[in-house]
């Protein structure tokens, strides 16, 4: 059988590990620490301002392209609809028409 006494952790060792082990635990924070984002700035009422021109601007440049759609629909005497079930025709319609 072996000795008990030989099975016994020296203070030197558990010294040691517990140095290594808080040494990882400020690191751990630490680290933490410098990858930890920053809190947003605060939105004034500037900011907000120049928001809603962005939106605004997006809305009339978003009307002014559907507008355009529905000049060339209405110079073709047709509907966006009737254009749509065209494409569908003609690209899902099976092109080989002599298959039995």
């Amino acid at each position: 059988m072996s000795d008990p006494k030989l099975q016994r952790a020296d203070g030197c060792s558990i010294f040691a590990t517990l140095i290594v082990a808080g040494i990882l635990i400020f690191a751990f924070y630490f680290i933490q620490g410098i990858f930890e984002q920053d809190e947003p700035a605060p939105v004034s009422d500037e900011i907000t301002k120049q928001r809603l021109e962005k939106i605004g601007l997006h809305h009339s440049e978003a009307e002014k392209f559907n507008g355009m759609i529905n000049s060339i629909h209405s110079e073709n005497n047709s509907s966006l609809e009737a254009v749509m079930r065209k494409v569908i025709k003609e690209g899902y319609e099976p092109n080989n028409t002599t298959a039995p």
